[in-house]
């Protein structure tokens, strides 16, 4: 995760290999990172992006087949 600077939502969905409609689809459900406008930018900083990545993140699970 490139935390170290602020990401439009362009620059967002590229990084994650999401479409924009998916990001906005996400964000109707509640489910997208934090906005911050910036005049007529919407902007997702470092922090927010943190926070979304780790509500989205699912554990691995050990395959007990294979221990």
């Amino acid at each position: 995760m490139d935390s170290a600077r602020c990401k439009t939502v362009r620059e967002f969905c590229d990084y994650y290999g999401i479409s924009k409609p998916l990001y906005y689809k996400l964000k109707q459900q509640g489910r997208a990172p934090a906005e911050l406008r910036a005049g007529h930018r919407t902007i997702v900083t470092p922090e927010a992006e943190r926070a979304w990545v780790e509500a989205n993140t699912v554990p691995a699970v050990a395959d007990a087949t294979t221990a």
